[in-house]
């Protein structure tokens, strides 16, 4: 039957405490032959052979078992009659292995008269060919066949004895089910044959793919046991050509997937800004929502796709259509700031607060974004949510704050986050965790002013070197000066004037522009309206080339420098001798 031995349950069941009979062997055979079932397709073949092969044994025991028993009534009559046997039963129960097996014989008469074809022979008749062909007739001649001897010997060789080479095509008769039925169109889609499409689907080999599609087109409709479509996998690998000719063969462009996600929720998933605008480009829903509540754009935040996020609110043509894109909340009333911040995405929460998302807004258990960076331990996006008035102090439906939670949490980096955060507000995070209480709006201090510690060591180095060249200078006039230009005059002017140089330089350096692109920081400015515009008309332009604190379009060599709080052109690094960036100019 196959390569690992088993019990054969249902078989056992049906003999223990069962009569010894012919008909309680045949009902244990019944459960065998539905215990020990195989497909037709088993490897190996014969299916129904090795069935009735195991049942031949279960009769070979029951043959066996009567006939020791028989003898055993023979010697003691009290025990009760073994079940009786055909003569011609007996034989079933013998052994080859313990004892000799009679060669096989057997012989088959032809009677070939001269001339004709064989004629079988008919009660009370005989053998009869026409007259009139006297030559010996080619059919019915005892010819031998030319495998006999092979297979006589064992020596055969058959298909299911030749190992198979990696690639081996197999062909499979299909039986009509109509008789006599005039094929109009062949339509096959098992399941082996859509899993080896989706296959494809998935490594992203489209160009293969649309070659098995244009020779079986049906295959166009093919959909996974969780829903999945060819046009899910199209949007995720951002195949914009695959998913045009998708839609092109009437593939709803909503269709629902796995959780009732739709393409355009994948290709939000999956950063895929092509495939996205060929989506939209059809009406694809931008508001749609999965099982969870979930739109496109919540799935953009979810996987930190600031271009994909940036692609969905280009949708809204004015200010008035974004809060309804952008205000979206899942089943939980979670929104995207909550998911951001929970992610700890620094780069989401800016955008979103730009277009209008409520970082105030309270989940189903009364979170707030700043819950949700705390309960994700994430304390990078902390500043963010707390200088843009997050309540800190503000308790959820348990009663915690998020103090509270990263207590809970024992995260160390995040708890010294807030404390750094809530000190100059005049808040104790110890009290705040032991009491609850709400101090939030006592002793209120400016944040306008710079950290001490971040302006020692942005000028640090600077200063220290001004102090060291102040302080040569001064010795040099008070000491070396008048010997200086009586013994060594060139030497000195050269000293007075590499002081004098080096100062103008560095100072030219640290209050001059470095290459600054100037913008008002908080408002809306032409590059980021240019770069949704581009996103408008399908060019994929990647979301870091937006600065989302001046709202400025860079280029590839434009970075955004903290310390100016602008953007610098041709930005090279940051001069720690100066305390100042160099660029451009």
């Amino acid at each position: 039957m196959a390569p690992t031995t088993i019990r054969a349950k249902k078989l056992e069941a049906a003999l223990q405490g069962a009569v010894w009979s012919q008909a309680a062997v045949s009902k244990a055979q019944d459960q065998l032959a539905e215990e020990m079932a195989l497909p037709e397709t088993v490897p190996g073949g014969m299916a129904a052979f090795r069935q009735t092969l195991a049942l031949s044994y279960v009769y070979k025991f029951y043959v066996g078992v009567s006939l020791d028993l028989a003898k055993a009534v023979e010697q003691n009559a009290s025990l009760p009659a073994a079940p009786k046997l055909e003569p011609g039963e007996a034989s079933a129960a013998k052994s080859f292995v313990a004892e000799d097996r009679p060669i096989t014989s057997g012989s088959q008469t032809y009677v070939v008269p001269n001339g004709g074809m064989q004629s079988s022979s008919v009660a009370g008749e005989k053998d009869h060919a026409p007259k009139e062909d006297q030559s010996r007739a080619p059919v019915g001649q005892p010819l031998m066949h030319h495998t006999a001897l092979a297979q006589c010997t064992g020596e055969a060789k058959y298909t299911d004895d030749i190992p198979q080479v990696p690639g081996t095509l197999h062909a499979v008769l299909i039986l009509s089910e109509r008789c006599h039925a005039k094929i109009l169109q062949t339509f096959r889609q098992s399941k082996q044959e859509t899993s080896y499409l989706f296959e494809l689907a998935e490594r992203g080999q489209f160009d293969r793919l649309r070659s098995l599609l244009e020779d079986f087109p049906h295959f166009w409709q093919a959909v996974e046991d969780d829903g999945t479509t060819l046009l899910h996998w199209a949007a995720v690998r951002d195949d914009a050509k695959f998913v045009s000719q998708a839609l092109a063969v009437k593939i709803a462009v909503d269709v629902p997937g796995p959780r009732n996600q739709t393409p355009l929720m994948w290709a939000a998933a999956g950063g895929a800004v092509s495939a996205m605008h060929a989506l939209i480009t059809a009406q694809a829903d931008v508001n749609a929502k999965d099982e969870s509540g979930a739109t496109p754009l919540l799935h953009a935040v979810q996987h930190k796709q600031h271009t994909s996020l940036l692609r969905l609110v280009a949708v809204a043509e004015n200010e008035t259509e974004l809060p309804r894109l952008v205000s979206v909340t899942d089943n939980k009333g979670r929104n995207g700031a909550h998911w951001a911040a929970y992610l700890g995405d620094l780069s989401s929460l800016k955008l979103l607060s730009h277009f209008g998302d409520n970082l105030h807004h309270l989940d189903e258990k009364r979170n707030t974004a700043l819950h949700q960076a705390v309960a994700g331990c994430r304390p990078g996006v902390l500043d963010f949510l707390v200088n843009r008035g997050v309540d800190p102090e503000l308790h959820n439906a348990d009663g915690a704050t998020c103090v509270d939670l990263a207590r809970d949490n024992s995260h160390a980096e995040t708890t010294r986050a807030l404390q750094r955060l809530l000190k100059p507000k005049g808040i104790d995070v110890h009290e705040l965790a032991e009491s609850g209480a709400a101090p939030f709006k006592k002793k209120q201090e400016s944040g306008s002013a710079k950290d001490p510690m971040q302006l020692l060591k942005q000028y640090g180095f600077g200063v220290f070197w001004l102090m060291c060249v102040s302080i040569t200078v001064f010795e040099y006039i008070l000491d070396s000066q008048i010997l200086a230009e009586q013994y060594c005059p060139v030497l000195a002017m050269m000293f007075e004037c590499g002081v004098f140089v080096s100062l103008v330089l560095f100072f030219s350096i640290v209050l001059g522009d470095p290459g600054k692109v100037t913008a008002k920081i908080g408002t809306r400015p032409n590059g980021l309206d240019a770069y949704l515009r581009l996103l408008r008309e399908g060019v994929p332009v990647e979301a870091t080339r937006l600065c989302t604190t001046t709202w400025l379009l860079k280029d590839l060599r434009t970075k955004y420098d903290i310390w100016s709080g602008a953007c610098i052109q041709e930005f090279d690094h940051f001069c720690n001798f100066t305390g100042c960036v160099i660029g451009y100019s």
